[in-house]
Parts: structure tokens; sequence; C-alpha cells
């Protein structure tokens, strides 16, 4: 293939490529497992930890960290997440509101209960 192949490929159709090949990538190191998820365009997320330590997740804006949520959010004390799907949905919803403009968002405990995350 020549170079000029590659000038004639639309740019958003080369980031799509890229975003998807992360997209449910999982990566196994020291006994924590790392979940990447592409939600959009400009946010995605990874989830980190182990049944053992329990769970937390990041978000990344333009690839770049934004949030670093390691316990849950909305209630007292410093719990990790008891299961990795409670800290993607957390996550996920946390993306929902990014992108619908909300700035730094706000978890309500009505919300976390509504999502049935496991909390004490």
């Amino acid at each position: 293939m020549t170079a000029n192949f590659f000038l004639k490929i639309p740019y958003s159709f080369l980031l799509l490529l890229v975003s998807l090949s992360s997209c449910g990538n999982r990566d196994h190191q020291s006994n924590n497992t790392v979940t990447n998820q592409v939600l959009d365009t400009l946010y995605t997320m990874k989830v980190i930890g182990s049944d053992n330590d329990g769970w937390s997740y990041q978000i990344y804006k333009s690839g770049k960290l934004y949030i670093n949520q390691s316990i849950i959010p909305a209630i007292g004390g410093r719990q990790k997440f008891h299961s990795e799907d409670d800290a993607r949905n957390v996550a996920e919803l946390v993306i929902r509101k990014l992108s619908d403009g909300e700035g730094l968002p706000t978890v309500f405990i009505k919300e976390l209960d509504s999502l049935k995350i496991v909390y004490q």
C-alpha cells in the first residue's frame, strides 16, 4: 500500500477503528482486571480491581485521566465497589451525565439504589 492510500481514509474512520480496537479489551496484571470501554467519542472508562481488593473506575476525557473514582460515591466511608459490574454501571452513569453536559456530575444514593449497587 502506498502512503496516498492512508491519506484517502477519513480521519473519523481511523478514530473509530482505534476506538473499537480497545473496546472490551482486558489486561491481566498482578491479579487486577482492567476493562477498557469506549462509551462515546469523548469519554472512555477503565474498571480496575479484583474480587479480593474491590473495584474502582477511571474515566478519561479525550484520552486523559479525568476522574479517578477509587470508592463508591455518595455514601459515607471509603468502600470500594463489590463487583466489576457495580463499578462499570456507576461509571456508565457518570459518563452519561458528562455527555449530557453536566460538568463534574454528582451521583446520588437513589441512583446507586436504582442501579442495585451493593454498599453498606
